[in-house]
This record gives C-alpha cells, structure tokens and sequence, in this order.
C-alpha cells in the first residue's frame, strides 16, 4: 500500500491525495493432497482525490479510481477460465451545508471490462459454462443525492436516494465447473446484462447529551438482479446451479440505540441495542424462477437483534455483546421448499488491560470469547450451514503493543 497526498494554501484546490495498493496471492481448494484448483491473483487498484477549497457552504472532492485484476488458473478442476478485469471510474460527491440542511450530491461514471482467456488445459463442465466467453464491456453510472433536516441540534430527518449500477463479476460471466468450496457446479452465463439498483431510504435520528436513536427504513429495487439459481440437477455431489438475473425487490428496517453514563470511580459505561429485518422478494413474472428459487430469495439473512455493553474502569476495558438470529420466515426454494435454521444466540466477551510503563507507547493484554454459550449456530445464509455450523465456544489471549 502506498498514500501520499499535498495540501495548497491560498489555491482553488485544498490537497491532492494519491492511493496505491497491489495485491498478490494464491487461493487454492484442496482434495486430501489433490489440487483441484488454484488462482493466481494480481490486482492494482489506483486512487486519485482532488479535495476542493471550503467555501462558505459547499465542501467536495473529485477524482479518478482505476483497477486492474489478473487471474491465472491451475488444476485439473478449475471453476473459472484465465481472466482480466479492467475498471476505470471518475466521480465527485459535492456537501451542501446551510446549518440547519444539509444535501448531498454525488455522481459516478465507470467502464468496466471482462475478459476470458480460455486455454487447452481448462476443462469446461457439460452445463451452461460460461457460454462461448465472449468479451464484455459495461458503462456504469451512479447518482447519490440526500437531504437532512438538523432539528434543533438535537435531532435530525434523512431521506436518500441512490441510483447504482454493477457488472457481472467474472465468475457470474465465466465460471464453467465444480467449485468446491461452495458444492456446486457453477455456470457462468456471458450474456448476462448488469445490475441496476434504485434505493429509497428514510430515517431520523435523536441524539441527547447520554441518549442516541436512530432508525431507518430502506426499499431497493433491482433490475437484472444476478443470483445463483437452481437447475434441478445434480452430478456427483455437486448441485449444478447457473447465475441468472430477474427482477427483484429489498425491504429494510434498520433501528439501534444507545445510553452513556459516567460513574465517576465505578468507570465510564455505554449500553446500546439494535434491531435488523430485510425481505427480499421477486418480482419478476417468471415461472422457471418460481419453480426453482420461490417467491423469496433462497439463503438470505434472517433478521437478528441484540444488545452490547462497553467500558472503561482505570486500565481494564470490557466489551459484552449478544446477538440473537430469529428463524427465518421468508423462505424460499431449493427446488424443494427451503428448510428453516433453528433461532440462536452469541455471547461474546472481550476483557483487556492496558499497561502505559512502556514509555514508548502502549501495551495492551488481552483475552476474547466467542460463542461462550457454545451454541450450535447455522446461518441462514450460509451455503454449507447443513454440513457445518460457525464454530463452537473458542477462547483467545493476545498482547497488542501501539508506538
């Protein structure tokens, strides 16, 4: 990684930051010692940011994000052809402040580019695979705008709306064969069209000098919407599964708050609690995806709420969270009628002591829990949750050292 940035006085242009990050790994799936797969992975990300002057009430930054990302594959059982992806995008968010309004404006144009780059060695499964790996090329635009009323500093109405649009990641394009982390044989379709999604959210807020809440309530709707459906097949062991794209809607409920107290001796503390629910429906008229996934979206996040305590006394810290995950009652289909998880909890636990003798900065012991109540928890969500759930109660201890 690598930042660098300038900041002007007395210039139309308050700094320039420039980002830099390169990744390179190796992602493998392994059978016993068989290498079924392996993906070489070089990606670029470059980020240029122009930060405007402030003037009496309009703050904004603008600049150029440009990606780059090669995958070279290995193994008798690759899921995906050798690929690049090439993305280049300009974009500015402008900030409206007027003390008791504030309006957001921002705006997104990118080009994005799939490439498949089939060799002999690369085995295609008999399904859909990925189609003849035609060559993609996607111009994408993304429109924010937001308003908040400020009330009396004290609270505050937000209405928002977004615009986005996604191409289809490479897999969605490409993919032709047995992928073995998730069970499936995996069919690309290159014919796919992208994602378009329009976001209406409407929330407030309260915020008192020791109280805080907020909630929001979100409605997407999705053109092209791109999921993994059912085929009805299967080969081996593997669900022969194929990226397809209907129309789809999203509902949300987003609610959390929280309380702060100062005990004097007794330390600083803070309680708070959240409330999470989202639905996601089709509604496309399409018969082959109401026969296949249902009318609500197979494997989906189940609605969860919970409860966290924070504080501080002298040098110890304690953090204390629950989250419980409700039984999921929008089911859809995996050809067959989905199956719900049973409802459960986590409990997690983490306790630190902070040691400043160092001199040179700060030492911190540490020891965390997670799921002590030793719960058998499946996520609704998960592609493997019949054959494993999360893990069990595990316990860690560390020292973290800050200069």
């Amino acid at each position: 990684m690598f930042e660098t940035g300038y900041r002007f006085t007395n210039f139309p242009i308050s700094s320039i930051k420039l980002n830099y990050m390169g990744i390179f790994s190796k992602n493998a799936e392994l059978l016993d010692t068989f290498r079924a797969n392996q993906f070489a992975v070089n990606q670029h990300n470059g980020r240029l940011e122009i930060t405007q002057q402030k003037l009496k009430f309009l703050t904004g930054t603008t600049g150029l994000e440009v990606q780059y990302r090669d995958m070279e594959g290995t193994g008798g059982q690759r899921y995906l052809p050798n690929n690049i992806s090439r993305e280049i995008g300009f974009f500015t968010i402008q900030h409206l402040d007027f003390d008791f309004i504030q309006l957001d404006l921002g705006y997104r144009n990118d080009h994005a580019q799939r490439r498949a780059e089939a060799d002999s060695k690369y085995v295609r499964s008999r399904g859909l695979s990925g189609g003849k790996l035609i060559d993609r090329d996607f111009t994408l635009h993304q429109f924010h705008s937001s308003a908040q009323w400020i009330i009396f500093k004290k609270a505050y109405l937000k209405v928002q709306y977004n615009h986005s649009e996604r191409a289809p990641e490479v897999n969605e394009l490409y993919s032709g064969n047995n992928h073995f982390a998730i069970l499936t044989e995996e069919n690309g379709d290159d014919r796919l069209d992208k994602e378009t999604a329009n976001t209406v959210e409407i929330g407030g807020g309260l915020n008192l000098k020791n109280f805080r809440v907020s909630a929001n309530l979100y409605h997407t709707f999705y053109k092209n919407y791109i999921y993994l459906a059912h085929t009805g097949l299967s080969r081996e062991i593997f669900l022969v599964k194929e990226w397809r794209s209907d129309d789809t809607e999203i509902n949300g409920i987003e609610a959390e708050a929280s309380y702060k107290a100062d005990l004097g001796k007794v330390g600083k503390w803070e309680i708070g609690g959240y409330y999470d629910l989202v639905r996601n429906i089709s509604v496309a008229d399409s018969s082959i995806r109401k026969w296949s996934d249902g009318d609500y979206m197979p494997n989906m996040p189940t609605s969860r709420f919970g409860f966290n305590l924070e504080g501080t006394l002298q040098n110890f810290s304690v953090n204390v969270s629950l989250d419980h995950y409700l039984k999921q009652k929008y089911l859809g289909k995996n050809i067959n009628p989905e199956l719900p998880m049973t409802a459960f909890s986590l409990l997690n636990v983490r306790l630190a002591y902070k040691d400043k003798s160092l001199g040179i900065g700060d030492l911190e012991y540490y020891i965390i829990g997670n799921n002590l109540l030793n719960t058998e928890a499946r996520l609704q969500n998960s592609q493997l949750k019949f054959l494993s759930p999360l893990p069990g109660i595990n316990i860690s201890a560390g020292v973290k050292i800050t200069i």
